[in-house]
Parts: structure tokens; sequence; C-alpha cells
């Protein structure tokens, strides 16, 4: 099937509203967040925020889009299609920088899973307490010092104790987990089973056994976001912090996983507005040097400028497709994959090579290209190792042994 895709004024005005804001009042203070180690000050994200022309993360614009009564203004645009227009949306954010889409309500992928397969109960006490202001931030604890992407070799126990679960283990790497009021913490039943045994459990900060050992980890890139090093010791939790229907936890479990399917894109299409941002600034400090290069060099860097550019907007239709995949019902698992494994790499090739194009000038921090660079390094760690969702990608195109092959 061809699609053809236009975006009428009124998104164009705010993909472009969107685009001035993140220029003028998130990339000023990306410099000081990388060097932090953290995110801005709650005051100091308030204010820029409060001049966004969304009040939305877009990766919860899905959510708005099936709940019309807490729409307004700009979110009458999202009958066009809310993960559509969410990409569009995030790619802009990403080309101020990426810290500020994750404070703005609406984007933690706990709360997302939470609402897919949580019990009406589970939906109103953690979401709810969300949205009611009982908790600021939550986040997601998968990653383990030896298991990243193969969730399936797993360590962090949950065993059934009477009327309570009790994990034991670590988890490593994970954002926001030294922030978080709660966790969604992926635990194994059984070690034996794979996926089959991982459960899902709602951890709250604070709970007896529950320690955060090191709540800022040095790190390449993404440094704004500040990633933990957690440790469950005997931490006993009530059976109905276990995700979704006890009778039906292991399938609910992975329904859950699915959602990367919905996430990945909203991931390369905020790497592709940075990498936008680096060919940009690269050759606006060329053209404004323009004196110092031989007629035939600048014209090579002119074209190289161009293509890519390019390679930035064949990556941009794979994460639409995988959006537009989304927002019709249809499965995305393929789309979702392949959009991550060929953006990652295609946006640490631009922006290496913007880097180069401005030479040493690049390396200093008077500039946010070194940084940008660092952060491009871990957009092919994040959602999904490029290695493992290839390997996704052959086993749903060519069958389950295509790997193996």
């Amino acid at each position: 099937m061809t699609v053809t895709m236009s975006l009428s004024p009124e998104v164009e005005r705010l993909l472009g509203a969107v685009r001035e804001w993140s220029v003028s009042e998130v990339r000023p203070l990306a410099r000081q967040s990388d060097t932090d180690g953290v995110y801005p000050s709650p005051e100091v994200a308030a204010k820029v925020l409060s001049t966004c022309p969304i009040d939305f993360c877009p990766m919860g614009f899905e959510e708005l889009g099936e709940d019309p009564a807490r729409r307004k203004g700009w979110a009458a645009l999202l009958e066009g299609g809310s993960n559509v227009l969410g990409c569009l949306v995030m790619e802009e954010m990403g080309y101020g920088d990426g810290w500020a889409w994750q404070v703005l309500p609406g984007g933690r992928l706990s709360e997302r899973v939470i609402r897919k397969v949580g019990t009406p109960e589970q939906v109103e006490r953690w979401v709810g307490g969300v949205d009611r202001g009982e908790y600021r931030m939550t986040a997601i604890a998968m990653t383990e010092q030896e298991v990243g992407s193969d969730i399936s070799r797993m360590q962090l126990s949950a065993v059934r104790d009477g009327d309570c679960w009790v994990l034991n283990g670590r988890k490593r790497f994970i954002s926001n987990g030294g922030l978080a009021d709660y966790l969604l913490v992926f635990a194994t039943v059984d070690p034996t089973l794979g996926h089959r045994g991982i459960r899902a459990f709602m951890v709250e900060r604070g709970t007896p056994g529950f320690t955060v050992s090191d709540a800022k980890l040095d790190k390449i890139g993404f440094r704004h976001t500040p990633q933990a090093t957690l440790d469950f010791d005997d931490v006993r939790l009530p059976l109905d912090q276990c995700l979704g229907d006890p009778d039906n936890a292991g399938r609910d479990t992975a329904t859950a996983l699915t959602e990367f399917n919905a996430t990945r894109p909203y991931c390369v299409a905020w790497a592709t507005g940075m990498a936008r941002a680096a060919s940009d600034v690269a050759w606006d400090w060329v053209e404004q040097h323009r004196g110092e290069f031989a007629t035939a060099r600048f014209s090579m860097l002119a074209a190289e400028h161009q293509r890519m550019r390019d390679a930035l907007d064949d990556g941009r239709r794979m994460i639409l497709r995988a959006a537009w995949h989304r927002d019709r019902g249809l499965p995305n698992m393929v789309e979702s994959s392949m959009a991550k494994a060929l953006v990652a790499p295609v946006v640490e090739r631009v922006v290496l090579r913007s880097l180069q194009m401005m030479g040493t000038e690049a390396c200093s921090e008077r500039h946010l290209i070194e940084k940008w660079y660092r952060d491009a390094k871990m957009f092919d760690i994040v959602e999904g190792t490029g290695q493992i969702l290839r390997i996704t990608i052959s086993r749903q195109q060519l069958g389950s042994g295509a790997s193996r092959s």
C-alpha cells in the first residue's frame, strides 16, 4: 500500500511553534543539564514548559487521542493520527534538545504499560495517582548488569510466599530510577521459562528492602537522564502489585512488552530531530566561515549536507510508517524494529560527519555537537539494540530459526 502524507497548515504551524520553542527555551539549558547529569530544577523546568505549545508529552498523544474529554486546543489535531503527529512533534522537540519532553506529563512508559494491561484497580491506583499528583516521577526497571535487550536471561527473582511476592536481585542503568516515586519492575518467577517466566511488579520508593545504591551512574550520553542501580533484598509486595490479571499474568506481561513497538518510533524521531539540528548547526558554521574553504571544498560540503538531510528524510518515512500502522490498529513490530534499526546508525553517522565538517571547533563545549554525538551513541542501545532488532525482524520475516542459520 502506498500512502501519501501531506500536513495541514494547522499541523505545520504547530510543528514550527514547537521547533522555535525547543531552540529558544530548551537548547540553552542543554549544556548545563549534560554537565550536571540531571534535569534542570523543577522550578526552571516548569518555567520552560509553561511556554511550550503543547502540554502533554508526544509519547502520550495516543492516550489523549482515545479520550476526547481530556483534549484542548492543539489536541484537536490528534484526529489525524495521534502516533504520526506525536512522532513529528517529538522530532521538533529533539531539534532543540532531548531533556524537555521527558518532564512533560504523559510520557512514562510505566504508566502506558499499566494502563494497557493493569486491572481497573491497578490503573486507578498507579496511573490515577500520577494524574492526581500523588506520584510525580515513575520509571521502568528491566536492565541488569549482564542482561539488556535479551530479557529471557533476567536474574531478578520473584517468589510467591503466601499472600506476598518476594523480590531479590539487582537492576542497573535504570533511567530515573533514583528519582521515581514508584517503578514498574520486571522479574522472573522461573528462569527456566525464559520470556514466559517474566512478570512485572509495582514497587514504591520506601518499600522495605528496596534501596538505590547508586543514584547517578556516569555514562557517555543522555547524561541529563540520571540512571541508577537498584537493589532488592527480600522486598515483599502484596499480590495485587503484580501487574495484570492474576490468572493471566504471563500473557499480560507479554502484552505489556509489545508497548516497545509503540515507543521505538518516538525514540528515533527524537534522534532524527537531534541529527537535523547537528547538521544545521554544522552547515551554518561552514557558511559563516565560507572564506576559509576552497570553492571545490565548499561545494563538496554543501552536497554532503544535502545527502545527510536526504538520509534523515528516508529514516523519517520508516518512523512514520511504524506510527501509521499503530494509529490504524495494525501490528507494527517489524515496522518499529526496522525504523529503530535503520535510523539509529544513520543518526550516528550524520552527527559524526557534522562534527567533522566543523573540525576541532565542534569538539569544544562552545557547541552542542560533541554532546549530541555522545547522545547519538546511546540510541543504538536504548529501546532494544540494533543487533536484537535485526534478529526480531529476521524471525518475523523468515521464521524463528532465521537468526541461527
